[in-house]
This record gives structure tokens, C-alpha cells and sequence, in this order.
């Protein structure tokens, strides 16, 4: 496990997350902020900072909010590791 942070600590701007996992958390992003562009009629759609946690497991949460609906992807200990290592 990656145990250089404490659970409950943002490390998004630590962590270096293999591209697919970025890839597919990006595309449900984009799509997740048109099913609700469409479904609340907006032109618009504000998503916060994206955020990272490490559980006690060692995967990595990821979250966000779009347009106040929380969004969150759990990332395996083998697909992520904290930069420099």
C-alpha cells in the first residue's frame, strides 16, 4: 500500500494515475455533464477540482461534483502511485 499520506488527505496533485483510468474518468466526466446539461436544460455545467484519497485498502478515491451531483471512482492500488516513486 501507499502509505506515505493519511486517509482523508487530498493527494490529487501526488499521485500519478495510469492513463486508461484517467482516460475513463475524463470521458464520464464529459458525459455525465451532458446527461445533465440536457436533462436540466443548461447551456453550462460547473464541476469542482477533482480530488484524491487514499482508503485504508490502497486504492484511490477520486471525486468530484457536476453541477452538485457527486461523482466518484475508485482507483486500484496497481493503477496509481505517488509521483517521484
Amino acid at each position: 500500500m501507499n502509505d506515505q499520506t493519511t486517509q482523508n488527505q487530498d493527494v490529487f496533485p501526488q499521485v500519478r494515475i495510469k492513463s486508461p483510468v484517467m482516460e475513463a474518468w475524463l470521458n464520464s466526466l464529459a458525459d455525465i455533464a451532458v446527461s445533465l446539461r440536457l436533462q436540466k436544460q443548461l447551456k453550462i455545467v460547473d464541476m469542482e477540482q477533482d480530488h484524491a484519497f487514499v482508503e485504508e485498502s490502497g486504492n484511490l478515491t477520486m471525486a468530484t461534483t457536476v453541477d452538485g451531483e457527486p461523482v466518484r471512482m475508485v482507483v486500484p492500488e496497481s493503477m496509481w502511485s505517488f509521483c517521484g516513486h
